[in-house]
């Protein structure tokens, strides 16, 4: 049998050995990437759940699905100490079998009313903490009441002015320990990380002083969409009649790197009602996606991002005869205020949403939407965050959020039926 404190001392950052063994109701570990905060973590729970009984709750805010958690984590941590014999997983909770210990998951932004429900929780892990807010920890806090329980949140500073890093770092509560890590005190560093981490830092000292030593932005950063209006619009009273009756349009989204997705949404006058996702497809495909869709929706524009691996998407489906828009969103904005169309469309969006626009409840939507960030150029004008820049934001690429964008890349007229495209359907190969 491997011995467990053998576990711990080979795999665990020494570096946080102190952290984890001081009492404390609430532990604060926060830093920039690259620093193993969530992957310790991982290893100090599994370390607990071999010793006694716990009952850990693991959260985080937005979670469409488990491998969104840290369920992924800590089940590699299980394996990679030898003990998956032990543990049993389920698709959406762990279980020691010795001990009884367990870990289920949760959203906080769609279960924060369930989880006031939960009884006997013994440790809370709040991942990407930075964006909770002070009306879920004033429901999280009362809720946790067991003797020894605690609360461990782990983030990476975003803004000054956000709850967490207010409440938890400037104003540290009673009983709570707190410990700044960042990438020079990881030694499981890889050579690429390493690399990545020094390209940054050349490229942006500001972005890498953010992103890698855990330093939070000024409250002067340029925030598009308030999380308050997506919410809203997320949220609206089903009852409130919406005007559905004006242009249908779809907003194609074509996967450009690697691990991005094919997003397509609709929107239908002030509403956009569905979002479609797929991986690892091509353009060819791509474009017969669209085209099966559009036989149903028969929608009065197709805006496709048509730049680099989506001109080919845009090309096959000029060739059967649907009513595409090329969106080459870095071309010049028609209006003079802003720097290119990507940013003219985005702000575009963010009207039709103050003026009534509905999105559907989408946990990854509302992360990449409150995402978005602006700036201005040195001759004035306005400028949304670069794609790439989101992504090392995110962690993903936030195609959904340009998806749904793009259906405000230009005015699209309505067509009455009788004078919709006469779609000229796929050939036998494309189908």
């Amino acid at each position: 049998m491997i011995c467990i404190k053998t576990l711990r001392m080979a795999t665990l950052n020494p570096a946080l050995r102190d952290f984890w063994n001081t009492r404390s109701r609430n532990k604060i570990l926060y830093g920039g990437r690259a620093s193993s905060k969530t992957w310790d973590a991982a290893g100090r729970a599994i370390w607990i759940s071999q010793r006694f009984k716990k009952k850990f709750l693991c959260t985080r805010q937005f979670q469409n699905k488990i491998s969104e958690s840290v369920y992924s984590v800590l089940k590699g941590q299980i394996e990679r100490f030898g003990l998956s014999d032990q543990f049993t997983i389920t698709n959406n909770k762990i279980t020691n079998k010795r001990t009884g210990s367990e870990f289920i998951f949760y959203g906080l932004w769609r279960n924060i009313d369930e989880i006031k429900s939960l009884e006997a929780i013994d440790i809370v892990w709040i991942e990407e903490a930075h964006n909770l807010s002070q009306e879920q920890w004033d429901i999280l806090e009362p809720t946790i009441r067991k003797d020894g329980s605690e609360f461990w949140i782990i983030f990476n500073p975003r803004l000054r002015t956000d709850f967490v890093y207010k409440h938890f770092i400037i104003n540290t509560p009673h009983d709570t320990i707190k410990r700044k890590i960042n990438y020079d005190e990881n030694p499981f560093l890889t050579d690429t990380m390493t690399s990545l981490i020094e390209a940054k830092r050349e490229e942006s000292e500001e972005e890498y002083r953010h992103i890698y030593l855990g330093e939070p932005k000024s409250e002067d950063v340029n925030t598009l969409f308030g999380y308050d209006l997506i919410y809203k619009c997320m949220n609206s009273d089903p009852n409130t009649e919406i005007d559905r009756s004006g242009v249908k349009t779809m907003g194609v989204d074509v996967s450009d790197f690697g691990d991005d997705s094919t997003v397509i949404t609709y929107r239908r006058g002030y509403e956009v009602f569905t979002i479609l996702s797929r991986n690892n497809i091509s353009p060819t495909e791509c474009a017969t996606w669209v085209a099966h869709l559009y036989l149903d929706f028969k929608a009065d524009g197709i805006i496709v991002d048509g730049i680099g691996v989506g001109a080919g998407a845009v090309s096959r489906m000029e060739e059967l005869g649907l009513p595409i828009v090329n969106g080459k969103v870095s071309m010049s904005a028609d209006d003079d205020r802003y720097d290119r169309k990507r940013t003219e469309m985005y702000f575009n969006l963010k009207n039709w949403l103050e003026n009534g626009g509905r999105l559907p409840p989408d946990d990854e939507l509302m992360e990449e939407l409150v995402a978005v960030t602006y700036s201005f150029t040195e001759n004035g004008k306005l400028r949304i965050a670069k794609k790439s820049d989101m992504k090392e934001v995110l962690g993903r690429s936030p195609d959904k959020a340009d998806s749904v964008a793009l259906n405000f890349f230009t005015t699209i007229i309505p067509q009455s039926e009788e004078h919709h495209y006469e779609y000229a359907g796929a050939t036998d190969g494309g189908w």
